[in-house]
């Protein structure tokens, strides 16, 4: 899919599809292409005079890079959030002359909007159309706000793994997977939220072939500032986990050794039950042996002591189980 805005004698014609014209000397030409077929990357290719090798690797790159200076092409690897669930896409950038390339590798419904909101600011005047940079900034600006969304949903993905850790005997406690996983994610993310701000920094400076007048060169050190803003946030939200992973780990112990403790108890009170019967059972065993002079064996009251005397016993070892706690 290829949408397109054109400016024409301060107006602003949208489009879409492989009908576009290519600007005059005056005009401005922005052409978003979202995962586009290859025959539509051809034909820009072919149109604008651009190297095919930048559009067939964007989409595989893990980080920000840079491809050229002249022209400036780089792709920036983007986040947003769609149907409540963050998502990634590689964002090629192509700047040549008076025309902005956008590529994008996936058809999400947030770049859709993304071009509405800017063409609509075009056409209202609100988003000056005096060089391509302009352009430019208005997309990296409302894109990157768009990372607040994404951050914020990190976060509430920290809170949920780290009251699951902290309620570690409930339903549904914390699954160490998960905040591996959500760490490793941040960390790439705040990797290419620095790399982006490189690529920043060379347009803001002039470094590149791309027009940036004094007042566009300020709103994108606002826009190099707000990544910056982003990196730090992702830092404490990386320090967030850290501590999830502290509250896990010291729940584990405390885990291990409640059940330590509880094997403890079950072994007293086993060896208490087993030292209980094994003076009666000792004492039964004797009195079983097949001699013709035994204890009490031949008083009318023999058997009475004995049992009277296995009891007492009994009850002895019970109460003295009793008072160290072992039973």
């Amino acid at each position: 899919m290829i949408r397109h805005l054109r400016t024409l004698k301060g107006k602003a014609i949208r489009g879409e599809g492989i009908g576009y014209k290519k600007p005059s000397r005056n005009e401005l030409l922005w052409l978003f292409l979202l995962e586009p077929k290859p025959e539509e990357i051809a034909k820009v290719v072919r149109d604008f005079g651009l190297e095919r090798r930048p559009f067939d690797l964007f989409s595989r790159e893990k980080h920000s890079v840079r491809y050229s200076m002249d022209p400036f092409q780089f792709v920036i690897v983007d986040y947003y959030v769609e149907n409540d669930k963050v998502g990634a896409s590689h964002l090629l950038f192509s700047i040549k002359d008076n025309v902005l390339i956008l590529v994008a590798s996936k058809s999400a419904k947030f770049y859709y909007e993304l071009f509405d909101s800017i063409s609509e600011g075009i056409e209202k005047n609100k988003i000056s159309t005096s060089n391509i940079g302009r352009i430019l900034h208005a997309f990296l600006q409302e894109d990157i706000e768009g990372n607040y969304d994404v951050l914020e949903k990190t976060e509430e993905q920290i809170a949920a793994i780290e009251e699951r850790a902290a309620n570690f005997e409930g339903t549904k406690p914390a699954d160490i997977k998960d905040i591996i996983k959500l760490k490793r994610k941040l960390f790439m993310m705040g990797r290419r939220f620095w790399a982006s701000t490189k690529i920043i920094f060379l347009l803001k400076a002039g470094f590149t072939n791309v027009k940036i007048d004094p007042e566009t060169s300020k709103l994108l050190i606002d826009v190099h500032d707000t990544f910056l803003h982003q990196i730090d946030i992702v830092t404490a939200q990386k320090e967030m986990l850290s501590d999830v992973m502290s509250i896990y780990s010291t729940n584990i112990n405390n885990r291990l050794a409640q059940l330590s403790n509880d094997m403890g108890n079950v072994t007293k009170k086993v060896s208490s039950f087993a030292l209980i019967l094994l003076l009666p059972t000792l004492i039964a065993s004797f009195y079983g042996m097949n001699f013709a002079h035994i204890p009490l064996a031949s008083t009318p009251y023999g058997f009475y002591a004995v049992i009277a005397g296995t009891v007492a016993t009994t009850l002895i070892l019970w109460l003295l189980f009793k008072k160290v706690r072992w039973l």
